[in-house]
């Protein structure tokens, strides 16, 4: 699996000496899904679960990948998508292609209704600090969205299936300046920001973008 092979050399650069498998990648995967149903978060996810407690329970994530293992996989997911022939000339080397990768999936595999449900989701980030500013220098991924409930972040548009409630088609919000010369933008027929989106992602959403 070139993901796998991917994030273990970023591993090893990070200074692990067990190989990582298919199996435990899984195995993260599953545990990063499962940590969005819990209240608990980061290491209060692998506090031994105590069965005397009948109500509040500890998810006891050690049971299936020790802390320790998961930080070090989670610390270099993200080289598993990173595509880096694109380094110097795309700002979002790092994680566009996963984005990609995921409408082109959804594209093949989801049998989408005739309704279509444009939307639009934060990703939210805790910055330790303010020097790097938003959406520039060092964190394109950053982003201020002062209406958000969750304002310091990564913005997405997204569109899901009205009916079954997947979803089907992802865009990453980037500066302004970048947004401007995505498509439906320019041209003579030339659209405002939020009709050209609107375009761009019930186009992609159907697959004819």
């Amino acid at each position: 699996m070139a993901v796998v092979a991917k994030v273990w050399v970023a591993m090893q650069a990070r200074g692990c000496k067990d190989p990582l498998t298919v199996g435990e990648w899984f195995v993260f995967l599953g545990l990063m899904c499962a940590a969005t149903l819990h209240t608990e978060t980061g290491r209060d996810l692998w506090r031994p679960k105590k069965k005397k407690r009948i109500f509040s329970r500890a998810p006891g994530f050690s049971e299936y990948m020790t802390c320790e293992r998961f930080e070090d996989i989670k610390a270099c997911a993200v080289a598993g998508c990173t595509d880096e022939s694109q380094k110097g000339t795309e700002k979002w080397h790092k994680f566009k292609p996963a984005v990609n990768a995921l409408n082109k999936r959804r594209r093949e595999v989801v049998s989408r209704s005739e309704v279509l449900t444009p939307d639009e989701t934060m990703s939210p980030m805790c910055p330790r600090s303010t020097s790097h500013g938003a959406g520039e220098g060092k964190l394109p991924h950053y982003s201020f969205v002062p209406r958000k409930p969750e304002p310091h972040g990564t913005e997405f548009k997204t569109v899901c299936d009205g009916r079954h409630g997947v979803m089907l088609y992802m865009e990453i919000q980037e500066k302004a300046e970048d947004m401007a010369l995505k498509r439906f933008r320019t041209g003579p027929d030339a659209m405002g920001g939020n009709s050209a989106c609107g375009m761009r992602l019930a186009l992609g959403a159907t697959g004819r973008l």
